[in-house]
Formats: structure tokens, sequence, C-alpha cells
């Protein structure tokens, strides 16, 4: 088991790959933790680029996903809050 010494949040995007890069000058890639926050939101090449970037730098990066369906269940009109979800974030 190895001890993690660096988490790194992964967007997706070039700025995250970056961070990564810059981690791994000064840690082994067996001790960085790339996460990233999946909304269920994003654009495809974003989940593809993630995963471009695990399999690139040889870190492992964890998925974190919030179950929005249980937030929006329990509202008057879930469709109107989701349109206000996707379109402020």
């Amino acid at each position: 088991m190895n001890i993690i010494k660096c988490v790194v949040p992964i967007s997706g995007g070039k700025d995250s790959q970056c961070c990564v890069k810059l981690a791994l000058q000064k840690f082994d890639k067996s001790e960085i933790l790339g996460v990233f926050c999946d909304t269920k939101f994003e654009h495809p090449l974003t989940y593809a680029h993630v995963d471009k970037i695990s399999e690139m730098y040889g870190i492992e990066i964890v998925r974190l996903m919030v179950m929005y369906r249980h937030w929006l269940k329990n509202t008057v009109d879930s469709q109107a809050m989701l349109r206000v979800f996707v379109q402020t974030n």
C-alpha cells in the first residue's frame, strides 16, 4: 500500500494537467492521487482527457460523484431546478 503524499484536483483541463506535471517533479507517481469531481454534466472530451492524464502520467485518478437526483427529487419543480443548475455552473 502506497502512502499518498500529494492530492491533485483534476478538472480535465490543461491547468490540472500542469499541476500533475509539477507534482511529479517532487513526488513519485505512486504518491500522487488525482481527484476528479464528476458532475455528470461534463463534455465527453473532458472525460477522455481525464483518462488520458491518468494514462500519460501513470497516476490514479478517483472520480467523486454527487447524486443530484436525490436533491432534485425533493424540489417542487425538479426540471426547472436542473435547468438553473446547468445554466449557472
